[in-house]
């Protein structure tokens, strides 16, 4: 079991010394929700939980009542702190419950955030499974939460996403679930979805509703890219969540033919079936 203290909160979640007490105050006096001057005050040495008031107004009651609470394991605990960060992160554990993963790759983790890869770690801990992460630019304070995990539950690499898929698509290195939160253009996007869709037969989207910065090459960003890539390879399914914000896309599973084969009726005298009488029995052959 693992007790959740103030002293782990602020260690993983709290304001660091050189400013970000002060950075963090004027954040919620500018883009904080109904939040009073002295809730400025008092919130603002949370700095990794602040930035989240706007998703959920009571982040940090929350997270302060929960202080002496046991969790099973200090992963759980991280998965708790960052779904109030993100409420949207429920959907990934849809996703996950029809994906039933093991093997996990992450494209796209987000430095100080990392809500994707607290969900996945919880989840591969409960499962007896592993995370690959993989994100082109430095971790921040993910590191911080997750270092000690790696080499068990978890490793990660600085790379582009496309070129780490298509190193791993030439070795034929299968992963049952992908994720894919990085860039978000639209051409990054197409590329991954190439790429990813040789290695795994469940791929799952976040941001599936953006449509792109204004300065992108190809305008429509993930949202275009999804659609696009569907409509030019068959044989894979939809399931959207969070009202279409992240969708799982699967390969679709064979169907196979199903038979029914009628027997004899319960009694052995009777060398024919008459339809007309429902003393029969069938059963199917899958």
């Amino acid at each position: 079991m693992f007790t959740m203290t103030r002293e782990w909160l602020h260690e993983y979640y709290g304001s660091l010394p050189g400013g970000q007490e002060t950075q963090g105050k004027h954040w919620l006096e500018q883009y904080g929700t109904n939040v009073t001057v002295g809730q400025c005050n008092e919130w603002k040495i949370w700095k990794h939980l602040l930035e989240y008031q706007p998703n959920t107004p009571d982040i940090i009651p929350q997270c302060l009542g929960r202080i002496g609470t046991q969790f099973d394991t200090e992963l759980q605990a991280h998965r708790f702190v960052n779904m109030l960060r993100v409420p949207l992160s429920a959907s990934y554990e849809e996703a996950l419950a029809i994906a039933k993963p093991k093997k996990m790759l992450e494209l796209g983790i987000g430095g100080d955030s990392a809500i994707s890869t607290s969900v996945f770690l919880a989840y591969v801990e409960s499962v007896g499974g592993s995370l690959f992460s993989v994100d082109i630019n430095p971790l921040g304070m993910t590191l911080k939460r997750y270092d000690k995990y790696r080499g068990t539950l978890w490793n990660y690499k600085l790379d582009d996403s496309v070129r780490f898929l298509k190193n791993k698509v030439a070795l034929n290195e299968r992963y049952d679930m992908i994720f894919i939160d990085t860039s978000h253009t639209y051409e990054q996007t197409m590329n991954e979805l190439a790429e990813a869709s040789k290695i795994t037969d469940y791929m799952l989207m976040d941001d599936a509703l953006f449509e792109g910065n204004a300065n992108d090459a190809i305008p429509g960003g993930v949202k275009k890219a999804i659609s696009d890539w569907f409509a030019n390879n068959r044989g894979w399914i939809l399931n959207e969540f969070w009202q279409g914000g992240t969708v799982l896309i699967s390969k679709a599973k064979p169907v196979e033919e199903k038979k029914l084969v009628i027997e004899t009726p319960f009694d052995s005298n009777v060398q024919c079936l008459d339809t007309k009488k429902k003393s029969y029995k069938t059963k199917k052959i899958y």
